[in-house]
C-alpha cells in the first residue's frame, strides 16, 4: 500500500524531506495544539484566555488517504497538522483454530465429532505515521485568492473567512523541501460547513457570547 506522498507523486522523495522535518522542524504554519482524539466541541466557536475565540476542526477519509488532519482557527493564528499513515511491513502470526472432525465407532456403531486444533497463519500489517504541517495554506473565497503562512491572521483574510459562503470549503495545503525551498507537494482538503459557519463568530466583528472551552 502506498503512502500519502507516493499517491500524489509516485515516489518516496518527500519521505526523506519529512524525515529532515522531523529532525529539525521548519514549519511556517504551526502544528495544531489538538489531536484527532482530543475531547472538545468540534466545529463550534469556543473561547479561552490563551486563544480567544477559536474553532477546532478535524477530517478523515481524505480522497482515500490513510490519514487525517486537525486544525484550530483563531485570529491569533491558524494551526494545522496532517497525520499520514503508511504500511512499513507485514508478518505472519500463528493462530490456533479448531476444525470439527467426525469419527465412527465401529464397536458401538455410532458417529461422533470432536474439535481438533490446528495452526493457521494470519497476515498482519505493521503501520507507522508522521505528523507534518504545511508551509502555506491557499484559499479561494468569493472569487479572491488568499495565502496564509503563519502568525496572526491578516485582516483581509480574517474578513474573507468571516464572510465565506455557507457550506464546505476546499483549501490547498502546500509543503516545501526545507533544503531547497521548492514546493514538493500540495494537497486539497475540505473544511466542513460547521467550521465554516463558526468562522463568522471567530473572525467577524460580532463575537457573541463566550463559550468556555
Amino acid at each position: 500500500m502506498k503512502s500519502f506522498w507516493t499517491l500524489n507523486y509516485g515516489s518516496t522523495l518527500l519521505g526523506v524531506v519529512m524525515s529532515a522535518i522531523a529532525i529539525s522542524p521548519v514549519w511556517a504554519v504551526d502544528p495544531a495544539p489538538i489531536t484527532y482524539n482530543t475531547r472538545t466541541d468540534w466545529s463550534t466557536p469556543l473561547y479561552n484566555e490563551f486563544d480567544g475565540f477559536h474553532v477546532n476542526d478535524r477530517h478523515d477519509r481524505i480522497s482515500g488517504l490513510n490519514g487525517h488532519f486537525v486544525s484550530q482557527w483563531s485570529r491569533s493564528g491558524i494551526r494545522l497538522t496532517v497525520r499520514n499513515f503508511w504500511v512499513t511491513g507485514e508478518s505472519l502470526v500463528p493462530r490456533t483454530r479448531y476444525r470439527r472432525r467426525y469419527f465412527y465407532n465401529r464397536r458401538t456403531g455410532h458417529r461422533y465429532s470432536r474439535y481438533i486444533p490446528y495452526t493457521d497463519y494470519q497476515r498482519v500489517q505493521h503501520w507507522s505515521h508522521r505528523d507534518v504541517s504545511p508551509d502555506v495554506i491557499h484559499f479561494r473565497i468569493n472569487g479572491e485568492a488568499y495565502e496564509y503562512s503563519g502568525g496572526e491572521v491578516p485582516p483581509d483574510l480574517a474578513a474573507a473567512l468571516a464572510n465565506a459562503p455557507r457550506g464546505n470549503m476546499t483549501i490547498r495545503l502546500e509543503f516545501q523541501d526545507p533544503e531547497s525551498g521548492r514546493r514538493r507537494a500540495s494537497y486539497d482538503v475540505e473544511i466542513g460547513a460547521g467550521t465554516v459557519a463558526a468562522w463568522r463568530q471567530v473572525f467577524g466583528e460580532e463575537r457573541g457570547s463566550r463559550s468556555e472551552n
